[in-house]
C-alpha cells in the first residue's frame, strides 16, 4: 500500500510542530512529503516494517478505520498523479479517494521529462 496522503484525526499539534508550525488546515498531511513529515517519518526509517499497534521508537501511529464505512458508491479510482506514461494513464487506474474528501488532492497529470 501507498499511502501519499492524510488528515489528522488526533496529535494535531504535534503533527503541525513536525511541520515547522505551519497550520495549513485540511492540506496539513497533504502529499507524500508533507504526510511523511507529520507522521515523523524520516529517510533513515525507508524500507523498514511498519507495526500497527506497537509502541515504536520514534514514532508511533495508527490507522483507524472510520466510524462509519464509506458509502461504497463513494469510492473512486482513476490514474495515478504526476505519473507520466502508460502508469499514469487510465489503463493503470491505482489512485483511489473518497469523491467530496476535502483532503484529497486534485489530479495533475505527469510531465515527460526528456532524459528520464
Amino acid at each position: 500500500m501507498l499511502l501519499r496522503a492524510g488528515e489528522v484525526l488526533e496529535g494535531r499539534d504535534l503533527a503541525v510542530q513536525r511541520r515547522g508550525g505551519r497550520e495549513t488546515g485540511i492540506q496539513l498531511l497533504s502529499g507524500p512529503g508533507r504526510l511523511g513529515q507529520g507522521l515523523g517519518i524520516e529517510l533513515s526509517m525507508d524500507a523498514q516494517p511498519v507495526t500497527v499497534g506497537v509502541p515504536a521508537e520514534p514514532v508511533t501511529f495508527a490507522l483507524k478505520p472510520p466510524a462509519e464505512p464509506v458509502r461504497h458508491e463513494l469510492l473512486r479510482r482513476g490514474p495515478r498523479v504526476g505519473v507520466s506514461g502508460v502508469g499514469g494513464s487510465a489503463e493503470f487506474p491505482w489512485r483511489w479517494w473518497i469523491d467530496g474528501d476535502r483532503s484529497v488532492s486534485a489530479y495533475r497529470p505527469g510531465k515527460n521529462v526528456p532524459g528520464r
